[in-house]
């Protein structure tokens, strides 16, 4: 079976602090001493847990989505 995998999927490596992740935090830091940038946050959206990482609840989807709520 292995010789019918991609062998780029093989040897595919799940990097939590890959280049995005290193931006991500230098632009953070940038924020927290007055840099102006054209948005006030970033949004960590790198990892499948968005909730782990900041993100809020979307409440009102869920809401709207389950008549049970």
């Amino acid at each position: 079976m292995k010789d019918t995998i991609n062998p780029q999927l093989i040897t595919m490596q799940y990097a939590v602090r890959g280049p995005m992740v290193i931006r991500a935090l230098e632009i953070e830091k940038e924020l927290r001493r007055g840099i102006k940038k054209p948005f006030k946050s970033v949004i960590k959206a790198n990892v499948g847990d968005a909730h782990a990482m900041g993100q809020h609840p979307i409440t009102f989807n869920r809401q709207v989505r389950c008549p049970n709520w």
